[in-house]
């Protein structure tokens, strides 16, 4: 049977199309090296001034979870390599014009580490999901306590991390001080900023919308996941011991989350994305 679109159909249909072509392309490196790493190198993953991007001694596997923002226990497939192949990777974003250089936004340039192992590394992968063991960030019994952002301010959002300093009072914390951020973002960051205390994903249930200046402070830990990237010395002990509190009189990240901002953990299960890879290359194509 031949089938007849109307007109209000058709209209559907090419509306459809139009959008298709002009939605935007996929971000994209403007330049990037990418090699096979020597070996006895160290992991290190920053973002710098003027939308740059390098990834040193990272494997195929922390590589994809860094694009696709997940935990590396959350990529799954692909060939045994995958965690024991180390690459280095070196990229600029484009500039929005030959006089202003672009600074990318962090999430910005993850997207182009994707299409950057798409293009070099012909990946491929598909989404499931997983029930598994998250912290859930909610509004604690008494209410948040985050102070909204002013509705005209012209500053982007930001967060600055500071190295533990020593107060009047003796005790020594951890500042992360954040503007214009909302709640999906503050989740985003806890297992970063604060990863000898959080080793599970954290997920934003807080159902709060906007977007926040706030200010959080606790006490570091030495030792735990995250401490050689931060700079801190491990614990002295047998290996696998559990980080300890660098002092122990101050505030954990889960006690500072409740009473200075009203949020807590809750540690439950929740159905998580999760990328399996279902090809990849071994060697980049040319730079």
């Amino acid at each position: 049977m031949i089938r007849v679109l109307t007109s209000a159909a058709l209209a559907v249909v090419f509306s459809g199309l139009a959008w298709a072509q002009s939605a935007p392309a996929r971000l994209s490196f403007e330049v990037a090296d990418v090699k096979i790493s020597p070996p006895g190198g160290t992991p290190k993953f920053d973002f710098l001034p003027g939308g740059k991007l390098t990834a040193h001694y990272f494997t195929m596997k922390e590589l994809i979870a860094a694009a696709w923002g997940l935990d590396e226990d959350f990529v799954t497939g692909g060939p045994a390599w995958l965690s024991s192949e180390h690459y280095d990777v070196v990229a600029k974003a484009p500039a929005l014009s030959p006089t202003q250089p672009l600074s990318a936004p962090d999430k910005d340039l993850l997207q182009m580490l994707q299409s950057l192992l798409i293009e070099r590394f012909k990946l491929e992968i598909h989404h499931d999901k997983k029930v598994t063991s998250v912290y859930a960030l909610v509004v604690g019994k008494k209410g948040a306590s985050l102070k909204e952002s002013a509705a005209d301010a012209t500053d982007k959002p930001s967060c600055q991390i500071q190295r533990p300093q020593q107060r009047k009072d003796g005790l020594i914390l951890r500042t992360f001080a954040c503007k214009k951020v909302g709640m999906d973002d503050l989740a985003d960051s806890l297992g970063s900023i604060a990863a000898a205390y959080i080793d599970l994903p954290v997920v934003n249930l807080t159902e709060l919308k906007g977007v926040y200046d706030f200010t959080l402070e606790w006490a570091p830990r030495r030792g735990g996941r995250g401490a050689a990237m931060r700079g801190e010395v491990p614990a002295a002990g047998k290996s696998g011991d559990a980080p300890t509190p660098s002092n122990p009189d101050g505030p954990d990240v889960f006690d500072a989350l409740q009473s200075q901002l009203g949020l807590r953990l809750d540690q439950r299960k929740y159905p998580m994305d999760i990328v399996i890879v279902d090809k990849v290359e071994r060697v980049p194509t040319d730079n």
